[in-house]
């Protein structure tokens, strides 16, 4: 087919496309690298600990304020605790601040809410402090007008900035995840062409050393053919490894984490509701809506349901999922089966969303998904229905017994239950957040070789396939 004068120039055009080959495919598998790395940076390590931050200043603004209606409850000098609280709040949430505006990572999205949340804090500890000097002077009226300056404050500025701070950071890290996915297919896509491209060509040249040289095998073509088949599936299976743990990271892991943050601050803007109520009878229509929207936010039950009725159906669901477990089903697997076969219906909002993400079973109780998401529900489920018996001791003018019911921390009583269902809450949210981690930690992983795979392999492609050249173009004179 080819003159002898002619194989110089295909021996030489061989050696160069493999080269051009070998780089290229080489910068894929770097920029692959980048990439799959960029995109557990932005989930792991910069967007879901400022989501995790920005749920933190929402709920100590409410801890603050509940902690502030629960000393303006007391008389004077019998509300020790709550002024302990308040001023325990008021640090937190300031190192919380000082620590997020040296973390801004997305520009005005970030830096103009915590500019309001740090104008809004001021304006809102100033009526504070105003409200409790007027009611350590006994002066009622003043008490509550100064408290509904700073109730202003709070509901107009100082929470729709926390929530502004959450959605800039949740917005990122969910555009993250969506691009990420397109990246990834684009990079496995890349990867596959450019390394098939350059076996075609070792192919070729080993084809051609057949008809021409009579030589069965090149060895330095064929150990570059093996170094690039090694490099395609090591790559190959890292990015496909990567994008599995980068969607378990983000759907099984961090999908709950999100719910469960967003069911914390709604627990605790009830809760601040529920104080308020009985602060202030002249606002009790709005601090009544308050808390109800917010529960309804948390767990919405459907009519004619009760919260241990939704219970016993998540009971159904965590026997259902343990024989799947214990059968070889993986957590997700599970979960997806106990869904379909034992949904609950009119059961809505952030708790609901994590009960339809359980995920991951442990032997260890307190690690165990299923019997802390139950846990969580039973636990809010008594707040709720002892929040019925406040208003009931309130309603029939037992103010005093319904401030002591509402603060009270023995079994049976309204604050004991909610700190039950807070600390449920918690070792639930926990476990997500570890896994997480563990998820965040094998992505960077899966990927973290091909740093040095990938140079190392291209240097031996060019290596092996110039040592297969040199002594075919020596006899040419070459």
């Amino acid at each position: 087919m080819f003159a002898n004068r002619d194989t110089p120039v295909l021996l030489r055009g061989a050696l160069g496309a493999a080269w051009v080959l070998a780089l290229a495919l080489c910068a894929v598998v770097l920029q692959g690298w980048q990439v799959h790395r960029q995109v557990v940076q932005t989930i792991g390590l910069d967007s879901a600990p400022s989501v995790e931050a920005a749920h933190s200043i929402q709920v100590l603004v409410e801890t603050l304020d509940a902690s502030l209606v629960n000393e303006l409850l007391l008389p004077p000098g019998r509300a020790a605790d709550h002024v302990q609280a308040f001023e325990k709040a008021r640090i937190e949430l300031g190192g919380h601040l000082v620590a997020a505006a040296k973390n801004i990572t997305y520009g005005d999205a970030e830096r103009l809410p915590l500019e309001r949340i740090q104008d809004a804090t001021g304006r809102y500890l100033m009526a504070a402090q105003a409200a409790r000097s007027a009611a350590e002077q006994g002066n009622a009226l003043a008490t509550l007008d100064h408290y509904r300056q700073a109730y202003g404050v709070l509901k107009g500025d100082l929470l729709p900035a926390t929530v502004a701070l959450n959605d800039a950071n949740e917005s990122v890290l969910r555009s993250a995840y969506e691009a990420q996915e397109a990246k990834a297919r684009w990079v496995v896509i890349l990867d596959t062409i450019f390394g098939g491209m350059l076996l075609a060509v070792l192919g070729f040249s080993q084809w051609f050393f057949l008809g021409r040289f009579r030589r069965i095998l090149n060895p330095g073509f064929a150990a570059a053919t093996f170094v690039v088949i090694w490099l395609l599936v090591f790559s190959v299976r890292a990015f496909v490894a990567n994008a599995s743990d980068v969607k378990a990271m983000k759907e099984d892991a961090y999908d709950s984490v999100a719910a469960l943050l967003d069911s914390r601050a709604h627990a605790y803007e009830a809760n601040a509701a529920e104080s308020r109520w009985l602060l202030d009878p002249q606002m009790r229509v709005e601090h009544d809506r308050m808390f109800t929207g917010y529960v309804g936010r948390l767990a919405k039950i459907g009519i004619g349901q009760t919260f241990e009725g939704v219970a016993a159906l998540g009971d159904r669901r965590n026997a259902i999922y343990a024989q799947l477990v214990n059968k070889g089903d993986t957590g997700v697997e599970a979960g997806a089966i106990v869904r379909s076969t034992v949904p609950i219906p009119g059961f809505s909002g952030s708790l609901a969303k994590g009960l339809d993400n359980v995920t991951f079973p442990d032997a260890d109780p307190v690690k165990d998904e299923p019997t802390q998401s139950l846990a969580t529900l039973r636990g809010f489920g008594t707040y709720v229905e002892l929040d019925a018996k406040l208003r009931s001791l309130e309603n029939a003018g037992r103010h005093a017994d319904a401030v002591r019911f509402c603060m009270g921390m023995a079994p049976g009583q309204s604050n004991r239950a909610f700190f039950d269902f807070d600390e449920s809450l918690g070792r639930w949210l926990a476990i997500n957040q570890t896994w997480m981690e563990r998820y965040r930690d094998r992505a960077f992983a899966d990927v973290e070789s091909l740093l040095i795979a990938g140079p190392l392999a291209m240097l031996a492609v060019l290596i092996l396939t110039f040592m297969g050249l040199r002594p075919r173009l020596r006899e040419y004179g070459e």
